[in-house]
């Protein structure tokens, strides 16, 4: 069965492929042309077949010059005997992937610069032809951006290690002070203790002085009254016993003064002892008769010494007037806390 055709049909269809085929190359440049990205095809033998405006423009060449190139001219010189290889690898077993993966890709610009770049590849078939579509950024901002990244980061890692180092120093510092602190505190409490302990024994010291003094100064007066009276009466002989009283407190009253300042000495550091040869028995009785005269009623004071040798009495090394004091703490001690009557 044969069909007629209107003439007037074939031409508007033939102008509506016409239009069909306009707006696919307008498409096609828009894609193509006006990419963000350099786009470069070249056929298998590497000629370079088209670029569009923004390869050109990475690559430093004028419209149309790079289809004169062959894409080893765009790769760095030194690697552009090995890019051939590569090239020929990729034809037999074409697949769309990117380029250079985990290691740094540059490329060639006409006046010899190289700058870095990323590459992804892609094919089509066109009449028994294959080409090769590579897609081409250009990373140098980037590179440049990681860079002044890895430069600022290791800064950081820097700063943080010198403040790191700066806070332990100072914490190391601050333990050392409060360590001190602690110690000056340990110190200033011992010695707060000691001087109140000093001032304490201060204290108790005159008091009982204050109450010592009493009894060799009423000694003193009853035997001034006394000796005031036998005089009086024409009665002398009985005034020699009240005299050896007064000498008695009189020693009695040096030997206070003398604690007294044996305290500050003391307090001072300065007491030394200054051992000589003494008879003891002698010391002690001696000692002993000059505390009569504040022994109460009925109390009485009795010595034993025993021992025999050099030893005792008469080669002992010590300091006499320590230990009179000794001595005198001890009997005054007994006197007060003893009862009348008490031996």
């Amino acid at each position: 069965m044969q069909t007629d055709l209107n003439p007037n049909d074939l031409t508007g269809r033939l102008h509506q492929t016409e239009r069909d085929l306009d707006h696919s190359v307008r498409r096609y440049e828009a894609v193509f042309s006006y990419a963000t990205i350099g786009i470069v095809v070249c056929d298998r033998q590497g000629r370079i077949t088209s670029a569009n405006h923004l390869a050109n423009e990475l690559f430093g060449y004028e419209t149309g010059e790079l289809i004169r190139l062959t894409i080893e001219q765009l790769v760095p010189t030194e690697v552009s005997h090995c890019h051939e290889t590569l090239r020929q690898s990729f034809n037999k077993q074409p697949q769309v992937r990117e380029i250079g993966h985990n290691r740094d890709l540059h490329a060639c610009r006409k006046d010899g610069s190289v700058f870095p770049v990323e590459i992804s590849l892609s094919y089509f078939q066109l009449e028994e032809e294959q080409y090769v579509v590579a897609y081409i950024i250009d990373t140098s901002v980037k590179k440049a951006a990681e860079r002044q990244l890895l430069i600022q980061h290791n800064d950081i890692q820097r700063l943080n290690a010198d403040l790191e180092q700066k806070i332990a120093d100072r914490t190391n510092a601050l333990m050392i002070t409060l360590g001190q602190l602690e110690q000056a505190k340990d110190e200033l409490t011992k010695a707060l203790t000691a001087e109140q302990q000093l001032g304490e024994l201060k204290s108790r010291f005159v008091s009982m002085a204050s109450h010592e003094f009493r009894t060799p100064l009423t000694v003193l007066q009853t035997s001034a009254t006394l000796i005031e009276k036998y005089l009086a009466l024409g009665q002398p002989d009985n005034c020699q016993t009240h005299l050896d009283h007064i000498r008695a407190s009189n020693r009695h009253l040096n030997d206070i003064l003398d604690e007294f300042l044996s305290v500050g000495l003391i307090e001072a550091g300065k007491v030394e002892a200054r051992p000589v040869v003494v008879d003891v028995a002698k010391l002690v009785k001696e000692t002993v008769a000059d505390m009569q005269g504040i022994l109460k009623p009925g109390q009485r004071v009795e010595t034993n010494f025993s021992g025999s040798g050099m030893a005792w009495p008469g080669c002992v090394r010590l300091d006499p007037s320590l230990f009179r004091k000794i001595i005198i703490n001890l009997l005054t001690n007994a006197i007060k806390y003893s009862g009348l009557g008490r031996a």
